[in-house]
Order: C-alpha cells, then sequence, then structure tokens
C-alpha cells in the first residue's frame, strides 16, 4: 500500500466524523481495493460512530472482493448486520456462522436471529430450531414465527429431514413453551407422519396450551392421498366432548374439517352431538357422501333446533344434484305442500347441474301429471330449469303426437302451455294455430272470424312465410272442411292475402261436397266480382 493510501487510511481510525466519512468516499474514489484498504474499512465499520460505520460500509460494497470476504464476516456480529449480510451473500461468503455468534448476546440475538432467518435453507432452519429450547417466551415466539417463513425456502429434499430434527427434539423436550413451539414448526412443515405424535399430545393430562396447539398442527398437515389413521380420527372426535369449547372443541372441529375424513366414519355421533356446530360437520360429512340415506337424514336435520344446522342441511341439499333423484321419490310420496313446494324450489336451483338423466326422469314425470290434470307441476318446473331446451323440444313432440292422434285437447293442453312460456317457434305456434282451429267453434259471423285466435296465428305466419304456410295447411289432416272454409272467408277479406283465403276455399270446392262447398263457391264468386 502506497504512502498516500496509507495516510489516507489513518483519517478513518481517528479525527473528526466528517473527516473520517470523507476518507472514506477517496478511497472509492482512487478504485483502493487492497487488502489493506479493504482490512481499514472493514474495521471503521465497526466505528462507534453510526455515519462513519454507513460510509465505511457503502465503500466496502464498492472495493471489496470475494477474497476479502472473511475481513467483513465480524460486522455480521455488530449493529451494521443487516447493511454488510448482502454484500457477504454476494462474494460468496457463509455469514451463518458469524451470525451465529450473536445469539449469545441478549442485547444482540434478536437481530441475529431475523438476519440468520432472511439467510434461508436447512442450515438456518436448524439454527433457529435451536433457540425454541430458551427459556424466554417472547424470544421463543419470534423465533418460531420466524421458523415458518424459512420453512417455505426449504428444498423438499430438506424437509424430510427438517421433519426429524424437530421430531426428535420433540421427543426431548420437557418445558412447555419449548414443546409448543415444536408443535407449531410440526404443523408449519406439514408432514403428516407426525399425527400420531401430535394426537398423543392432545390428551387431557396435557397443558392446555400444548392441547390446543397440537390440534391446531393436526389441521395444517398435508394427508394428500394418505389414508387418516383410526386412532387419530378416534381422538378427535373424543375431543368433541371437551369441556374446553374455545381452545379443544373448536380447533378440533377445524381439524375434522381440514383433514379427508373417510366415507366409512361413523357420523351418527356427529349428528347427535348437543353441539349445533358439531352436527354442521356431521352435514359436511353426509354432503360428500351425497347417497340416498345421506338425503334423507338431511331432509330430517332440516327439523333440527339449531338455525346452523338447518342452514347448512339447506346448502348441502341445494348444491348437490347427487340428491336429485332421492327427493324426487320424497316429494311422489309427500304429494302436496310446503315442503313439496320446498325440494321443487331446490331441485329447480339445480338448473344444468342435473344430471341428464335425471332431466329425462323429470320430464316424463311432469308430462304424465301434466296429461292428467292441466296442471303446471314441480317435475316439470325442475326439467324446465335444468334443460330448456329439452322441456320446449318434450312439450312439442307430446302435443304434435296427441294432435296427430286426434287427440286435439290434450295437443292444445300441451302446445299451449309450450306458446305462453315463449315456445313461440314458428312450428309450435302452427300445430297450437291448426289444434285450436279445429277445437275453436266456426259460426258463418265476419265479427267471429276476426276475433278468432287461430286464425290470428296463423295470419301472423302467413306474413312471415305465407308459401311454407300454404304448403303445411293444403296438406294438413286435422283439418275439415269447415276449417278451410272459415278460415278461407277470414282470409279472402285480408289485404294482401285475398288469393291465400281463395286458395283455402278451392280447397273446400275440390271436396265437391255439402254446404261448405256451396258456401265457398259462392264466396270465390263474390270476390270475383268485387275484383272486376
Amino acid at each position: 500500500m502506497s504512502a498516500e493510501l496509507k495516510r489516507i487510511c489513518g483519517f478513518l481510525k481517528a479525527g473528526e466524523p466528517e473527516l473520517r466519512c470523507a476518507a472514506a468516499r477517496i478511497l472509492v474514489a482512487l478504485e483502493a481495493n487492497d487488502d489493506d484498504v479493504v482490512a481499514a474499512l472493514a474495521k471503521a465499520g465497526a466505528d462507534d460512530n453510526g455515519m462513519v460505520r454507513q460510509y465505511a460500509v457503502d465503500s466496502l460494497k464498492s472495493l471489496a472482493k470475494p477474497k476479502h470476504v472473511d475481513l467483513i464476516l465480524p460486522l455480521l456480529d455488530g449493529p451494521m448486520r443487516d447493511k454488510v449480510l448482502p454484500l457477504v451473500k454476494e462474494l460468496g461468503g457463509n455469514p451463518l456462522s458469524a451470525l451465529k455468534k450473536g445469539l449469545d448476546d441478549p442485547a444482540k440475538r434478536l437481530h441475529s436471529v431475523n438476519s440468520i432467518a432472511s439467510l434461508g435453507g436447512r442450515s438456518a432452519y436448524e439454527a433457529l430450531l435451536k433457540e425454541t429450547s430458551d427459556e424466554d417466551v417472547e424470544y421463543v415466539k419470534t423465533v418460531t414465527n420466524l421458523l415458518r417463513g424459512l420453512i417455505d425456502t426449504l428444498k423438499d429434499e430438506d424437509r424430510d429431514k427438517a421433519y426429524e430434527s424437530a421430531r426428535k427434539a420433540l421427543d426431548g423436550a420437557k418445558e412447555r413453551v419449548h414443546k409448543v413451539a415444536l408443535v407449531r414448526v410440526l404443523g408449519y412443515l406439514r408432514n403428516p407422519d407426525a399425527a400420531d405424535a401430535l394426537a398423543k399430545l392432545t390428551a387431557a393430562a396435557e397443558h392446555p396450551s400444548i392441547r390446543s396447539h397440537a390440534i391446531h398442527a393436526i389441521a395444517m398437515l398435508n394427508f394428500g392421498p394418505k389414508k387418516v389413521g383410526a386412532t387419530l380420527l378416534k381422538t378427535l372426535v373424543g375431543l368433541l366432548d371437551d369441556k374446553d369449547t374455545q381452545n379443544i372443541v373448536g380447533p378440533a372441529l377445524q381439524a375434522l374439517e381440514h383433514i379427508p375424513l373417510p366415507d366409512t366414519l361413523d357420523v351418527g355421533p356427529l349428528l347427535a352431538h348437543p353441539s349445533g356446530q358439531v352436527r354442521v360437520l356431521g352435514v359436511k360429512q353426509l354432503t360428500t357422501r351425497a347417497d340416498k340415506d345421506s338425503g334423507h337424514k338431511l331432509i330430517e336435520l332440516l327439523e333440527d333446533r339449531d338455525e346452523d344446522v338447518k342452514d347448512a342441511a339447506m346448502h348441502a341439499l341445494r348444491h348437490e344434484p347427487k340428491f336429485a333423484a332421492m327427493l324426487a321419490t320424497f316429494m311422489e310420496k309427500e304429494g302436496k305442500g310446503s315442503r313439496v313446494d320446498l325440494f321443487a324450489s331446490i331441485l329447480k336451483g339445480y338448473q344444468t347441474g342435473l344430471p341428464k338423466s335425471e332431466v329425462s326422469k323429470f320430464l316424463d314425470k311432469g308430462l304424465e301429471l301434466f296429461e292428467k290434470d292441466g296442471q303446471g307441476n314441480w317435475a316439470l318446473e325442475v326439467a324446465k330449469s335444468a334443460s330448456p331446451d329439452e322441456y320446449k323440444k318434450a312439450l312439442l313432440e307430446t302435443g304434435s303426437k296427441h294432435k296427430k292422434g286426434k287427440r286435439y285437447e290434450l295437443a292444445e293442453r300441451f302446445l299451449g302451455l309450450l306458446v305462453r312460456e315463449g315456445g313461440g317457434d314458428p312450428e309450435a305456434r302452427y300445430e297450437l294455430a291448426v289444434t285450436r282451429l279445429r277445437l275453436s267453434a266456426k259460426p258463418d259471423d265476419k265479427n267471429a272470424r276476426n276475433t278468432s285466435y287461430p286464425l290470428a296465428m296463423l295470419k301472423d305466419l302467413a306474413k312471415a312465410d305465407l308459401k311454407g304456410l300454404w304448403k303445411q295447411l293444403k296438406n294438413e289432416p286435422a283439418l275439415t272442411s269447415a276449417d278451410y272454409l272459415f278460415a278461407g272467408l277470414y282470409f279472402i277479406e285480408q289485404e294482401g292475402l285475398t288469393d291465400f283465403g281463395e286458395d283455402l276455399l278451392k280447397l273446400v270446392v275440390k271436396e265437391g261436397k255439402g254446404k261448405e262447398a256451396a258456401a265457398a263457391k259462392a264466396a270465390i264468386k263474390a270476390h270475383a266480382s268485387v275484383e272486376k
């Protein structure tokens, strides 16, 4: 080192703080990165004056090289650790050993544990895990909270070893604070192998805080596809009868809600439990099964004394379409009443979630009931909600089938419902118009024709597609000569449709029989004279 640099480095040791800070800045400007210069700056980084320390560390960031890391490591044991730690990492040094020195000093250890946690990795985890045996409760809480974040930085291959360390430490732990900390760590690690050890710590002989934290830790375990042990389930269910509802029963419920429960679990004790919260858990388990027996039990729980249980049962029924068949069977037995209306609303709520096979069943049932009494019914409403297109198609096909079979009253019932509910496509309106024309009275009266609903429907269809309507009407087997005459006399008087009306009257004349034919000839003749 030159005499000039040696002189400048000398200013770092003594004098006014401003002069010493200036010396640090000058060394950076001179790009002086000699080993002795870096050593002098490292010593200045531990100076009693905060401003000198700051300038010295800032200069180190510009001048230090990887070979200088050992000169900088001692600063991690001082007030500049947070500033120096990133530099040490950048230079490739191992700061853990230096930071661990600060753990022995009560005045420094909080800073040290935070810095160690920021390093991440298994070595930092092991260092902090040892600190959980300290007697200072607040310190241990801080360390445990830091471990939670640190665990997230562990690689998959390190997690198993981290679990083994925590389990081994728990086996040797004697003090309550230490046990609670290790229980929390096991929960953060989420290894399901900890389940049995944690379950043992829920025993009544343990301190309430240990029991409560053990239950919370169980709820955090990630069982994945792994089967939950019968012993653990028995333990958690047994805890639901504990007298401490806040610290034991509540966490036990949370644990049972988070872990995968087997379908073989006997929900009887849950549903019979005096606590509404426990019965709600039973309801949730019934929901996951979604079988016939579960559905019946849910219906029974709609009468529960606890509003939360009622709401849970209703929510389960409303959001699981697998209950549809069971509800339909129940409704058929009930017949009518408020409960039937309630279950119908549930079924309607499934909408597109209802399986296609169930939609077909509801359609068949609804059509059968509608044919008997002509009244809207729950089955049709459910089918309509689940599949509007299938519902409309079924009404049209059924109505058309009855029309073809000359059961015109039934045809009108189905086709009328379809058109009233917005299924007014041309085919449906045509079928309904023809059916109603066949059923309606046909007095020889102009006013009667002008107020005829089926004729008005046919007029709308004629305006939309006259050729198509003619093609359908001229070969319509449902209509008689009286029907054609009634329609012809109407259309021959309608502006723009007189030729269409005359064509209909010619169909009557073609039959050549009775008073209808004579009336049609007379109407055609009268129309011809008017045209002339």
